[in-house]
């Protein structure tokens, strides 16, 4: 199941958006509220997909300016994305991208091409967040490739010389600290 919390603003009316998984669309919304939570089955398989939300229908006169300055918009924030249970936190959000479509806008001189890291959409464009499945084995990865400074192993970390530990020993099972923070990562991913 795919669960994504939306704000939305407007000046004229309401934005409308597509949600697509790969190349299916799941989804087509025309947003009447300020506030809108959209429940999708999911049936892809495994392995890596690409959630987008795109948001199309908005012209210039969406948009009102003053002094230079926007004073209203038509716009869509992503709040939250669930994926089978699994809220995914901020961090794990900051994967994601916004291209911008200027079709039927005005675009602003200097406007980048690509707004990483961005949830709130406010010309056309497609918005994307790579993501895979079974998603709980892809937060395990997201933890497990995070910059973290472990040591390069127990032997280097008790200064036990050339020694290593044997995959079957008892001492493999205890939890150091490097542990105890990679189960405090995975407790922060899931519960946001």
């Amino acid at each position: 199941m795919l669960e994504i919390t939306f704000e939305l603003t407007k000046f004229q009316k309401f934005p409308s958006c597509r949600i697509f998984v790969d190349e299916d669309l799941l989804e087509e919304i025309h947003f009447s509220d300020f506030n809108h939570n959209v429940k999708i089955p999911l049936g892809q398989s495994a392995g890596l997909h690409d959630l987008r939300i795109e948001h199309f229908n908005k012209t210039s006169e969406d948009t009102h300016f003053q002094d230079g300055k926007i004073v209203s918009d038509t716009t869509i924030e992503i709040i939250s994305v669930k994926i089978d249970d699994f809220v995914l936190n901020d961090k794990i959000l900051l994967g994601c991208a916004f291209k911008p479509e200027w079709t039927n806008l005005d675009k602003p001189k200097d406007f980048p091409t690509i707004l990483p890291q961005c949830r709130k959409l406010g010309p056309n464009g497609i918005w994307n967040l790579p993501f895979k499945l079974p998603i709980e084995d892809w937060l395990i990865e997201q933890i497990q490739n995070a910059d973290v400074n472990l040591p390069e192993s127990y032997a280097v970390e008790s200064k036990q010389m050339e020694y290593e530990l044997s995959p079957h020993s008892v001492m493999h099972h205890k939890f150091n600290d490097a542990d105890l923070q990679q189960i405090q990562r995975i407790k922060d991913l899931i519960h946001g």
